[in-house]
């Protein structure tokens, strides 16, 4: 894996570029999971839904992780705790994005506090990147991420009309395309909120681990609701 440290000029809070970000025998196995929701049939007939996601819990992430440690350690405004602690659960969030869609600038939510961004075989659009005055496109290509890291929530929400504080990781995504977008986001969840998330998710965390396999879910407009292709 190669990897640079703050390599966009411009974008002040920490962050990093990673290339071959999985090994083969993991893009073997996401392949299969993105391949099982090609099986399902007119995934879009809802007007609602606006993409989905599926969760593949406890990845091998050893090789990350000097990476995620840099980033914490250059982050003068993320949480203390991730400079010292070194309970995470980690996860991979599978991510399909509807043809011809768009996603607000946001802050990942507080369960996030680190993320990579993994642009996947199907997609041409990356990731609009803000820091300050500046907007940044991140280019789309395969096995590529872009890495960040979490800021307090009192630091985005005293920045969320303006979105003008250079130190927050201000993003958003589009598909400009009439074909999916796949996208594999890696997530470092904190020990504190690793309950939480799993009661949130334990559908989709049962699934997992009776069969091996992500249990995708639509991501409606107004509401979610879970998809099983084995039923």
């Amino acid at each position: 894996m190669k990897s640079e440290l703050n390599p966009i000029n411009g974008i002040k809070w920490p962050h990093a570029i990673t290339d071959n970000t999985f090994s083969d025998e993991q893009i073997k196995t996401i392949n299969k999971q993105f391949s099982n929701w090609e099986k399902i049939e007119d995934p879009w007939k809802n007007p609602k839904t606006l993409g989905y996601s599926g969760i593949y819990f406890f990845p091998k992430c050893s090789k990350w992780q000097s990476v995620v440690d840099d980033l914490w350690k250059l982050n003068n405004y993320s949480y203390k705790y991730n400079k010292v602690n070194r309970d995470y659960l980690v996860v991979l969030e599978l991510s399909i994005m509807k043809p011809n869609s768009k996603y607000r600038f946001h802050i990942d939510a507080e369960r996030k506090q680190a993320t990579g961004v993994c642009y996947w075989n199907k997609g041409s659009d990356g990731t609009i990147i803000r820091s300050g005055g500046l907007d940044v496109h991140v280019g789309y290509k395969f096995n590529r991420a872009l890495w960040f890291t979490n800021v307090r929530e009192d630091v985005w929400l005293d920045d969320d009309k303006t979105k003008n504080n250079p130190n927050c990781p201000w993003h958003h995504f589009e598909n400009n395309t009439d074909e999916a977008r796949y996208t594999v986001n890696i997530n470092y969840c904190p020990a504190h909120l690793t309950k939480a998330f799993l009661i949130e998710k334990q559908a989709q965390f049962k699934h997992f681990m009776a069969n091996d396999e992500v249990l995708w879910r639509p991501l409606v407009m107004g509401g979610v609701r879970l998809y099983n292709r084995n039923k």
